[in-house]
């Protein structure tokens, strides 16, 4: 009789457990994939300067190549820009072994570079590619995946729009 109880509440305790474990993986999968605003991703404080430079694969776009930004309203216009949309990581395995195979015409890397809390210099980048796939390098130099929803316009064409205001 002890022997079955045993049984039966090792059975109990084993099937709270899994459900246990299902429902954390199920919350830190919504916990990680929630819509994040960019000040939540990046710094925006103390910009000193930003850095663009752009590849593009197709005539159709007209961006500088390299452009380096460092005045107050272009920061301000770049920033604005990217805190129009929100940004949802992508939950995947990176496997170095294997290269992704998402062509593109046009890719726009941003290199922010501020002043943290010591006066230290510190750069943020943003991988920008033409089928609206956002990547970001976080404080540990680990590059994050994001997709973007937001406007009806994607964030390359916006941003390349304005980039082209700038000239070639």
């Amino acid at each position: 009789m002890n022997n079955l109880l045993g049984i039966e509440i090792g059975r109990k305790v084993k099937g709270f457990a899994i459900v246990f474990v299902v429902l954390s993986l199920v919350f830190a999968y919504f916990y990680l994939a929630r819509p994040l605003d960019l000040k939540d991703i990046i710094n925006k404080n103390n910009i000193k300067e930003i850095y663009i430079l752009t590849d593009t694969f197709t005539t159709e776009f007209k961006f500088p190549k390299e452009l380096r930004l460092n005045n107050e309203n272009d920061i301000n216009t770049i920033l604005d820009i990217l805190s129009e949309y929100k940004y949802s990581r992508i939950i995947s395995f990176y496997n170095p072994r294997i290269a992704p195979a998402n062509p593109t015409n046009g890719v726009i890397h941003i290199f922010l570079t501020y002043s943290n809390t010591d006066n230290k210099l510190i750069q943020q980048y943003l991988f920008i590619d033409s089928e609206n796939d956002v990547a970001i390098r976080n404080k540990h130099g680990i590059n994050i995946s994001y997709k973007i929803s937001g406007l009806d316009k994607m964030l390359f064409e916006h941003l390349g729009n304005w980039l082209e205001t700038l000239g070639p």
